[in-house]
């Protein structure tokens, strides 16, 4: 029985430890990131994982009651994060020429 409720409970507890949400309060890494990113391009395999991490924030921001839409908050956080990718858009293509982020963050 114990099995059971442990493959029953795994989905959630998977999603609740893989929860990147937080990132949210911390994305001023990520000018930062991107810049130790186009440094040492040898790295720019975790790039597409940073985004599909930066994602996990519009969760949350999707229940904001301060704003007249949640899609306004959301729209916000994402011109803010396609702005630090697109600030040296020319260094991003040659560290990761064919990477393509559309079906990560959307489009920037």
């Amino acid at each position: 029985m114990l099995r059971l409720e442990t493959i029953t409970q795994l989905r959630a507890t998977l999603g609740r430890v893989c929860d990147n949400s937080w990132l949210y309060w911390h994305r001023n890494f990520v000018p930062m990131y991107l810049r130790e990113l186009y440094a040492s391009p040898v790295e720019a395999h975790r790039l597409p994982y940073l985004f599909m991490s930066l994602r996990d924030c519009t969760q949350p921001l999707l229940t904001v009651k301060h704003e007249k839409s949640a899609k306004v908050a959301v729209d916000a956080f994402q011109k803010e994060v396609c702005g630090y990718v697109n600030h040296a858009p020319h260094r991003l293509s040659t560290v990761c020429p064919t990477t393509s982020l559309d079906h990560v963050s959307g489009p920037c």
